[in-house]
């Protein structure tokens, strides 16, 4: 941000409607229209920035170009400004949330400066000369989304560790040594230090996006992580003598018993933070030195992606689409937890769900109540598992049944019995990939006859976080990372790869926000014939090579090269996959077992086998005992086993574009 002079004290009377009528960014006719909406809206007035944003009539940043041009102003840009939370705090936080403004400098003797939203508001503004005690401030315009989530960082417990600290000084739970979860009063969960504690916590996980808050009691007091964008980060800490209240409070919060401390508990809870509401799962857990409490944030029905923003490649949404179109078949999710399944099968459901279908859940638990649809908890102890409330859901006409897992033969034969007698069926399964599923379901025992003609497409999938915008830079993944992904240099520079170098806004981790990257594997006729055949990993495989399957790692790759995500972030999530278990010794390549050369540099390979037949021949034959091909005929040439002994596994080499076409996905 550059210096500010003295003229841009300031001083101006003029209305945020006339500022954008001059502006041209909307008409005086659009603005009456605004007026009228204003006023007519039920509630607290609503700023008529907002509504130009909200009507669709201009975005945040051109709102925030259009005032800074209009009253020559500086426009902020908060990413690159270095924001002390001790200065920001200076003005109350109602005051700052409210009226959109940002303290960036406030050093005695100089001029203040700030950020706001709308420069035009002088009540506001007047009242930030109070409180700082000046007549004269400096302002700049921000983008209203930038100033909300530095505000937020501002206030959140990671910016400043001596806020819990501080919240906590008139909370004096006493020197309670090693029987502090024991002696702690039942009353001390009311106090308001705590109360006020696990209410900052969950308001803060709220606004970084955190999926799951992380409350641990341990031997020097409590630590608190939340998990944002599917990693742990440390956020705060607290004193030792305050866990078990803050245990309390939570239990309280779900409605557990308080007094239970041997055994886990699992609850709900409904909590209002921020003025937003957020429905939480609690589970607690006995350990060493306390409980443990895990709060997993769950999203409101309102909130699920659609179909268009889970991250799919075109042709893999058509593929997904189509299926879910179908009037009958089973649609299998599969991949591990934390991966994004729930969220693919709501949005699928959601592309179904209409009135004229009868639509049926089967959960453990209900994470997200979506409005239209039946949904039912699985409760194992009572008999209600997933093959009983199957069979019984079968029995109230329904057209698409969501069964939340299969986890047995009888869950399975049900959902594909379901799939074949006229239902659409979508579930998940736990498996590393497409293949895998297909595989798992043979493996449970599933009839052929049931399993080949009810499949209709099974999906793998990952999430994988996304470069911050607010600090992306191009770059040039590191040679170690392209030859673990066996890409080129020049398949990398053909596109525009990125990586964040780190910033208030993501927490500095680089990363903000989470996309997905899937395998699609539509069932063909010969993925069909490989099922009536046995089902044989290798021969279902080979059916989803044929049908031209793009893997979970050849997606990643396609949204890297993009920009989309990171070559480190793919590697991460698709560690393991595509790893070759022997290596070419011309190119050092990675090869599969039963190649015969090199595809990329056609250098023959050998295991032993005759080079007539292909059969193995063992080591003192001197001829073929199939064919009669003589072993000096045969190819022979030793190849490095992965993990084999005499040496460090060696990587393979990428080739260049003239011994390999395309990139090596």
């Amino acid at each position: 941000m550059s210096t500010p002079v003295p003229s841009q004290r300031v001083t101006m009377r003029k209305r945020i409607g006339e500022v954008l009528v001059e502006q041209g960014v909307i008409s005086a006719e659009q603005l009456n229209d605004l007026l009228a909406l204003q006023a007519t809206t039920p509630g607290p007035r609503r700023r008529l920035g907002r509504l130009v944003v909200e009507t669709g009539l201009a975005n945040e940043k051109q709102l925030a170009m259009a005032l800074a041009g209009a009253l020559r102003l500086p426009l902020c840009d908060l990413a690159a400004t270095r924001i002390d939370p001790e200065v920001a705090r200076k003005l109350p936080r109602a005051i700052a949330e409210k009226a959109g403004i940002l303290i960036l400098s406030a050093t005695a003797g100089e001029i203040p400066r700030i950020a706001v939203v709308d420069p035009t508001d002088v009540v506001s503004l007047d009242e930030v000369r109070l409180h700082l005690r000046t007549r004269d401030v400096y302002v700049s315009v921000a983008v209203e989304r930038d100033l909300r989530q530095a505000l937020a960082r501002v206030w959140s417990l990671a910016s400043d560790a001596g806020v819990v600290s501080n919240l906590l000084d008139d909370f004096n739970a006493g020197d309670l040594g090693a029987n502090a979860d024991e002696q702690t009063s039942e009353s001390s969960a009311e106090d308001a230090p705590i109360v006020r504690l696990v209410d900052m916590l969950i308001v803060d996980a709220v606004a970084q996006r955190a999926s799951d808050i992380h409350v641990e009691t341990q031997r020097e007091g409590v630590r608190v992580r939340f998990r944002v964008d599917g990693v742990l980060r440390d956020v705060t800490s607290a004193p030792r003598s305050a866990a078990a209240a803050v245990t309390r409070r939570l239990k309280i919060l779900a409605g557990l018993d308080i007094a239970e401390r041997r055994r886990p508990q699992d609850g709900r809870a409904k909590i209002v933070a921020g003025g937003k509401k957020v429905d939480c799962r609690v589970s607690t857990l006995p350990s060493l030195y306390g409980e443990k409490v895990v709060l997993r944030l769950l999203p409101q029905g309102t909130e699920l992606p659609g179909t268009e923003t889970l991250g799919m490649e075109p042709d893999q949404l058509a593929m997904l689409m189509h299926a879910v179109k179908e009037p009958q078949g089973l649609v299998l999710i599969t991949g591990p937890t934390g991966a994004g399944k729930t969220s693919t099968l709501y949005a699928a459901l959601n592309e179904v769900s209409t009135p004229d279908k009868n639509v049926v859940t089967l959960e453990d638990p209900v994470e997200v109540t979506l409005p239209g649809i039946t949904q039912v908890n699985i409760q194992s102890k009572a008999g209600m598992t997933f093959a009983a409330g199957l069979r019984a859901v079968l029995r109230q006409d329904p057209d698409v049944v969501l069964v939340g897992e299969i986890r047995d033969l009888e869950t399975a034969e049900h959902a594909l019995a379901a799939a074949m007698t006229g239902h659409l069926v979508l579930s998940t399964l736990h498996t590393t990939s497409a293949v895998a599923a297909v595989s798992r379901l043979v493996d449970m025992g599933t009839p052929a006859f049931l399993l080949a003609p009810s499949l209709s497409l099974v999906v793998a999938q990952r999430l994988v976080r996304k470069p911050c915008l607010g600090c992306a830079e191009p770059t040039i993944p590191d040679e170690a990372t392209r030859l673990a992904l066996s890409i080129s240099l020049e398949t990398v520079t053909a596109g525009t790869p990125v990586l964040g170098r780190g910033c208030d806004q993501c927490g500095h981790s680089g990363y903000r926000g989470r996309t997905g990257i899937y395998e699609v594997l539509p069932v063909t006729p010969e993925l069909r014939d490989a099922l009536r055949g046995g089902g044989d990993e290798r021969q279902v495989a080979e059916a989803a090579r044929l049908s031209g399957v793009r893997s979970l790692r050849a997606s990643g790759l396609l949204k890297a090269l993009r920009g989309e995500t990171t070559y480190e972030e793919v590697l991460r999530v698709t560690a393991g996959e595509g790893v070759p278990e022997i290596w070419c010794t011309g190119c050092g390549g990675g090869l599969t077992a039963g190649m015969v050369c090199c595809p990329w540099c056609a250098t023959p390979v050998g295991h032993g086998q005759c080079s007539g037949c292909a059969k193995p021949m063992e080591e003192n034959w001197r001829v073929c005992p199939w064919c009669r091909v003589p072993r000096e005929s045969s190819v022979d040439i030793p190849v490095q086993a992965l993990g084999s002994p005499g040496g460090a596994i060696p990587l393979p080499l990428i080739p260049s574009p003239a011994s390999a076409s395309g990139a090596r996905f």
